[in-house]
């Protein structure tokens, strides 16, 4: 998985602004919450006709380039903006010295929030593709007539006549653009380039209800999204410029889990690789991926015991609820006695206080995390029959290497699959960069985007297919 659900505080703002000069550029300030003070960032720009744009960061959610709602700057000097998806919304008034926004941070109840004018702070990603590029781009929409949507995405195509081996790419877990950016990070378009530089064209998209594709995220989950996959797939199919028998899944995370969903039904993909794929059932993954968080985030045995009787105790009600029948409110009290027992900076640390541990339930009680729980790996890659790749870096935090990879290739020669390899790679994370620790704060601070190492053995292995 992308994140580990820690924190479930979301954050949303409204702006308006009126003086170019005097609102355009990066705004800084403290939000305290209470048990948790938060560092937000805005970056405001004025757009065309007139429109203004803001992006926020939450450095301390690692969480970055968020896009604000109906962004507004009255002519007296106030502004308002938005984060729909968080229903939370900030005013603000701008001072007379034009360096700070006095307002309020509104999400269920009201925060005193004041932003001072900052400078903006460029990260080095040294990778980015830069123009100009030896290739064709094509962006491309088509349509999933099961779910009635339509899905955006580019196209990258390797120069020269005739038609060409392809790969779909397909995201790890939460909202994700076509690039799968993260944490100002495009791994999906440095991906692209170097691949469609060595001969194969690659299809990245939009996630339902991200960017321009059509849809409702929040109320998909993985299956759903496979579905997406196969339209995608379906499209490359019909292409002028596409070998149709050629044609490839790389999946990263929770993408590892559904490019065997689509092959295990799908008898004309090519072959899948797998990056940081689940092959252990969701709520052991998920398990261990916090154990080794706050392992590595110091918490003692105690602390992190104790939070797994919570987190399991949650797990195998969801996974019991058969008919869903559970409310929010029947697992907090199931586990609260559980959660009293933790010692209140044990409790503060893993999102499981008193005034986030209604929040944090109800984000485990999603559609997409009650499938993602439920999920067993073992059911459709013991079905897969094309060639696999599945690699993992040895300081992936998040999908621990050794046990995933192992558990793919017992899975798949249940299903007699000669075609198999598993690459446990030193040194990375589970984002593909070189690390130090693999710890998740780790991963902004790497400038390298995707280790060259795993690119180029990627690019061998599919060229041998």
């Amino acid at each position: 998985m992308k994140h580990l659900i820690i924190s479930t505080l979301i954050l949303l703002m409204t702006t308006s602004l009126w003086a170019q000069n005097d609102w355009e550029g990066t705004w800084e300030g403290n939000l305290n919450v209470g048990m948790q003070e938060l560092r937000l960032v805005f970056h405001i720009k004025k757009g065309e006709n007139n429109t203004w744009t803001a992006l926020m960061d939450s450095p301390d959610q690692m969480a970055y380039d968020l896009k604000m709602d109906d962004v507004v700057i009255q002519k007296d000097k106030t502004i308002s903006m938005s984060l729909k998806a968080a229903q939370a919304k900030f005013v603000g008034e701008l001072s007379d010295d034009k360096q700070q926004i006095n307002g309020e941070w509104i999400q269920g109840q009201s925060f005193p929030l004041e932003l001072k004018k900052g400078k903006t702070k460029q990260l080095a990603r040294p990778q980015e593709p830069q123009a100009p590029f030896p290739y064709s781009i094509e962006e491309v929409q088509y349509e999933n007539k099961k779910a009635k949507i339509k899905l955006a995405g580019t196209l990258t195509i390797p120069e020269g006549n005739g038609k060409h081996p392809a790969v779909i790419l397909i995201s790890g877990s939460g909202p994700q653009d076509r690039d799968e950016t993260i944490l100002k990070h495009k791994p999906f378009w440095v991906l692209a380039d170097y691949w469609t530089r060595n001969g194969f064209a690659v299809l990245r998209f939009d996630d339902r209800g991200v960017g321009s594709s059509e849809g409702d995220f929040s109320k998909a989950t993985s299956a759903d999204f496979a579905t997406d996959v196969e339209a995608g797939f379906n499209f490359l199919k019909k292409h002028d410029r596409i070998d149709a028998k050629k044609i490839g899944l790389v999946g990263h995370s929770e993408g590892g889990m559904i490019a065997p969903m689509v092959a295990s039904k799908n008898k004309g993909v090519a072959f899948i690789v797998l990056l940081a794929g689940p092959g252990v059932p969701g709520n052991e993954l998920l398990i261990r991926q916090s154990h080794d968080i706050m392992k590595q985030q110091g918490l003692s045995d105690e602390a992190i015991e104790g939070t797994q009787k919570v987190t399991r105790k949650i797990y195998e009600a969801i996974i019991q609820d058969k008919k869903d029948e559970l409310g929010v409110g029947d697992i907090v009290k199931m586990v609260r006695g559980d959660v009293e027992l933790l010692d209140e900076e044990t409790r503060k640390a893993v999102g499981l206080s008193e005034g986030a541990l209604r929040q944090t339930v109800s984000t485990v009680h999603s559609p997409w995390m009650r499938y993602f729980i439920r999920y067993q790996p073992q059911a459709y890659l013991k079905k897969v029959k094309c060639p696999v790749l599945a690699i993992n870096g040895e300081k992936d935090l998040q999908v621990a290497a050794t046990p995933n990879l192992e558990a793919i290739e017992a899975a798949l020669k249940m299903a007699k699959n000669q075609q198999v390899k598993t690459v446990a790679i030193p040194n990375l994370n589970h984002l593909f960069q070189t690390a130090e620790t693999g710890a998740v704060d780790e991963y902004v601070k790497i400038e390298e985007t995707f280790s060259p190492v795993a690119m180029e053995l990627v690019l061998d292995w599919m060229k041998k297919q």
